[in-house]
């Protein structure tokens, strides 16, 4: 035994050193691990709850092994597919075969989409947001060099999902890479007691206030869309919001005098959680109609509502009752129509009506708050139809300056002589009341849409120490009279609505070999190890075979 060891050594010590190393490194390769990592970030998709109604996806962890969407194997997987190329339709077959979660790439600057491209996306967005019984994280990401290369890696790695035989296939797993997506941001927690926060404020006529007619603009501040943290709302409502402010700043300046202090009373509110069927609006709707005895809203002649404003050539206004001939309502709409008329003839002023559906479970429009509690009301959009993307949707990002600086124009005009009682009376084609320093200020307007589409305003992450809250409160209380907050809290036993956290996370991507692959390994290791054991018990044999050292220069 102690010869046979004393001949091994002595023969690893004559060999070459290159032998020895060879023999070694078979043992590394078959140990050293095949993995790396790779972190971007990713955008969860909406999940609310809305009048006892699940929206969106209701899970948000992955800790999956990725596949391409297209593979034929996708149980306990998470499936990676680009936008462009991606279709409800094929979700539900997806979701039927066992899908568990979902990565959608997207590109990276939204506003780059070809025209003739935009309604796939649009359309796929209102899909998904309409989708039932969405169980599994969906996730979206914004397309990068780094992300196309592993989409690719994924779509064209090698699997045994359609091999020809079960050896095939287990040899084509064990050899292959696989990527496994773990998120760290954890499962989704209802934010319970959730505050929508809405402001509201008045110019108070000259005379005793109770007594004088009142007319109150109405617009919500949040945005909507099928990710929170991608949804701007730059035109739905930010242009709302942005027409607010300015038709707050050149009225607060006749106010402000008692030789242009109008008898007329002015009510505002910018409301939160208009995306999630006006809650804001309805509670102050609640406080100061269906609680107050006495309230300057219950009282009000007319309830403008302000929706997307900042594009297209023509106003609408969307009504639930035609306003009758000779009411402050029918009043007010010629004089918006008389003010589009003379001041930009290629544009029109449109009345459309439309009852409001009980039966279904979103309002259309904002004024139907109002109309359900008998106000007369209207709600103020170059759209002629609710359903459209430039109400809620990440696409909606943009809005063009010229159309939105018009229309507030024929709003403060409009106002203006229906406020200070010039109704049909003739001051000459291209009469303006604001002009000058009190006119509508475009530098103003495009400050406020610099920092509108700066961030995201999905409600859900509109928090009462949001800084945009501050923006709005310091502006409005610059301006008007009496701003307060109002904080809108849903019932704890039966709420109408139920936000939920996680809108963001890191998604980590470790590239991995397939568990079998260890089995593979396994097995080598034992055969490697039961070789060089076999080559140790039977040494001598091996020794009669190989050449003898050499010895003073000569090979025995």
């Amino acid at each position: 035994m102690f010869g046979d060891t004393e001949n091994i050594l002595e023969f690893f010590r004559s060999m070459p050193a290159t032998v020895c190393i060879l023999m070694v490194i078979p043992l590394f390769m078959l140990s050293a691990p095949a993995y790396g990592t790779h972190d971007f970030p990713v955008f969860r998709m909406q999940q609310f709850d809305l009048n006892g109604i699940k929206y969106g996806s209701r899970s948000a962890a992955i800790n999956l092994e990725a596949r391409s969407f297209t593979s034929e194997n996708l149980i306990r997987r998470c499936a990676v597919v680009r936008a462009s190329e991606f279709s409800i339709e094929q979700l539900q077959i997806a979701l039927k075969n066992g899908l568990s979660a979902l990565l959608i790439i997207i590109p990276k600057d939204l506003d780059s989409i070809k025209d003739e491209d935009l309604q796939h996306y649009v359309q796929l967005e209102q899909d998904l947001l309409n989708a039932e019984d969405l169980s599994i994280p969906v996730y979206f990401a914004h397309e990068n060099e780094k992300l196309n290369t592993l989409y690719e890696e994924i779509a064209n790695a090698v699997n045994g999902d359609g091999a020809a035989s079960a050896l095939k296939a287990m040899t084509t797993v064990a050899s292959a890479n696989s990527f496994h997506f773990v998120t760290d941001g954890g499962e989704s927690k209802a934010l319970n007691d959730f505050p929508i926060i809405s402001f509201t404020g008045k110019l108070s006529g000259q005379g005793m206030e109770d007594q004088l007619p009142t007319v109150a603009i109405v617009t919500h501040y949040d945005s909507y869309g099928v990710v929170p943290q991608l949804s701007k709302g730059v035109d739905g409502t930010g242009s709302g919001v942005i027409a607010m402010m300015e038709i707050a700043r050149v009225f607060s300046k006749l106010y402000k005098k008692s030789t242009t202090q109008p008898k007329y009373n002015m009510l505002f509110l910018l409301s939160g959680g208009g995306k999630f069927n006006y809650q804001g609006t309805k509670k102050w709707i609640e406080d100061n109609v269906e609680s107050a005895e006495i309230s300057l809203l219950a009282e009000a002649d007319y309830v403008l509502c302000i929706d997307a404003i900042g594009k297209g050539q023509n106003l609408n206004l969307h009504v639930s009752k035609p306003p009758k001939e000779g009411s402050q309502s029918y009043s007010l709409v010629q004089d918006f129509q008389e003010v589009s008329r003379q001041l930009f003839p290629d544009s029109t002023f449109n009345v459309i009506h439309k009852k409001v559906n009980l039966a279904e479970e979103m309002l259309a429009w904002e004024h139907e708050r109002f109309s359900l509690r008998r106000l007369p009301a209207g709600t103020l959009s170059y759209l002629d139809k609710p359903r459209n993307i430039n109400r809620g949707s990440i696409f909606d990002k943009q809005l063009q300056m010229e159309s939105l600086s018009r229309n507030v124009k024929v709003l403060v005009e409009g106002l203006a002589r229906h406020i200070f009682n010039l109704s049909g009376k003739s001051y000459g084609e291209h009469f303006e009341i604001f002009n000058g320093e009190v006119s509508p200020d475009i530098d103003h307007m495009e400050a406020w849409l610099s920092h509108l589409s700066s961030e995201p305003r999905s409600q859900q992450l509109i928090t009462r120490d949001h800084r945009l809250l501050t923006a709005f409160e310091e502006t409005l209380n610059s301006h008007l009279k009496e701003v307060k907050r109002i904080t809108t809290r849903a019932e704890k036993k039966d709420p109408e609505f139920v936000f939920y956290d996680v809108y963001n996370a890191k998604m980590s991507v470790y590239s991995v070999k397939p568990a079998l692959f260890d089995l593979f390994l396994a097995a080598g290791v034992v055969s490697y190890l039961g070789l060089v054991y076999l080559v140790i018990e039977n040494f001598s044999l091996f020794t009669d075979i190989l050449p003898k050292p050499a010895q003073n220069g000569r090979v025995h």
